[in-house]
């Protein structure tokens, strides 16, 4: 294993989890008043410990971009960079909105 790669927990759907392609029902998840996460329901999960690297080191053809990998790493500082992420007005006021402006400056959008 190189330095630039540690094993990472990775939960997905156990195979005893009913198809939820399509909403039916069985599967999701409950949203609190703020919108996060309150409850999962028939979300059975299996953990499986997988190699991860540094995706930040990658350069040239081997950089994941939108278009090939469906995400893609920019480095974006923060604008604010003293916001508190357990502040939810601070990150829908300001951070969701840096996060608009990135993705409409890198896509072209």
């Amino acid at each position: 294993m190189s330095a630039d790669t540690r094993p990472g927990a990775f939960n997905y759907l156990d195979e005893t989890a009913e198809s939820s392609l399509f909403r039916n029902g069985k599967v999701f998840t409950r949203r609190d008043a703020d919108g996060s996460d309150a409850k999962y329901i028939g979300v059975n999960t299996r953990s499986y410990t997988l190699d991860v690297r540094n995706a930040r080191k990658l350069s040239g053809v081997t950089k994941n971009t939108c278009e090939a990998n469906g995400f893609e790493l920019l480095d974006a500082p923060l604008e604010h960079s003293s916001l508190d992420f357990l502040d939810h007005q601070q990150v829908v006021g300001r951070y969701y909105r840096e996060c608009e402006q990135l993705v409409a400056a890198s896509t072209g959008a």
